[in-house]
């Protein structure tokens, strides 16, 4: 009986991923698992690290690690870039607050021009609100009733593209809107945990994790399916869509 080992070539792909290949609208993924100087790692192929700033930390988290913010001056930023600029976008983080005050979640918006996103918690209002902006007209996207600050882990995800605004908590279909915006690109720095205007107001206190950033309208079907995986599910398929070497066994007989 004889073994042979092969060298093989494959792509890494998580078996509960809805994806079949490396997707580039993927623009932004921090999962915050890991700083070094400082600085959190994009798992996407533009490179859009984000630097910890203020009193902003790593703890446990949904997934690994998490951000940890303190209410006053910790948040996460992450510099411009014209990979940010298209005309669809999806939003997803999972977040944890008891704050009854309101908790920005993720943030890019311009100062009167261009185009921007937002989303935060809103205790004082009891709702959580989106809002995607083009160079003229803004969507809205309120849920009302609601404001999830109850300390427990929840993940938001909201889209913007072919005509429809929607906005998901928990991988449920919460509200959709219409939404005939165009283009957008905010020149703004995006940041998450904090309201990123020049200069910001509103910082949160809580939690932050698996932060995305996308130029398309994800289905109700892939953001449950990103809602159950973290970095090592994850980045096999919105790494740098780089061949892996693995050791194939094969016996001869």
């Amino acid at each position: 009986m004889r073994y042979i080992f092969i060298t093989c070539l494959i792509f890494i792909v998580a078996s509960s991923s809805v994806y079949s290949q490396i997707d580039d609208t993927l623009v932004l993924y921090l999962p915050m698992d890991e700083e070094s100087g400082g600085v959190v790692k994009d798992l996407s192929q533009y490179g859009n690290d984000g630097q910890l700033m203020g009193g902003a930390e790593l703890v446990e988290g949904k997934f690994g690690k998490c951000v940890a913010l303190n209410g006053q001056d910790a948040y996460v930023e992450v510099l411009d870039d014209e990979s940010f600029a298209g005309n669809e976008a999806s939003l997803e983080a999972w977040f944890k607050t008891e704050s009854t005050q309101n908790f920005p979640i993720i943030w890019k918006e311009a100062a009167g021009a261009g185009g921007s996103y937002w989303a935060r918690v809103e205790p004082p209002n009891s709702r959580i609100r989106c809002l995607f902006r083009d160079k003229e007209d803004t969507v809205a996207i309120p849920i009302a009733g609601a404001a999830y600050n109850d300390g427990q882990w929840h993940h938001f995800a909201a889209t913007m593209g072919d005509g429809v605004a929607r906005m998901y908590i928990d991988g449920e279909l919460e509200n959709e809107v219409p939404s005939d915006l165009g283009d957008f690109d905010s020149t703004m720095n995006l940041g998450l945990g904090i309201r990123m205007l020049d200069p910001p107001d509103t910082y949160g206190e809580g939690f932050i994790d698996e932060g995305r950033v996308w130029l398309r309208a994800l289905t109700q079907a892939e953001i449950k399916a990103n809602m159950n995986m973290g970095k090592e599910q994850f980045a096999a398929v919105s790494g740098e869509g780089k061949l892996t070497a693995s050791w194939a066994f094969i016996k001869v007989q």
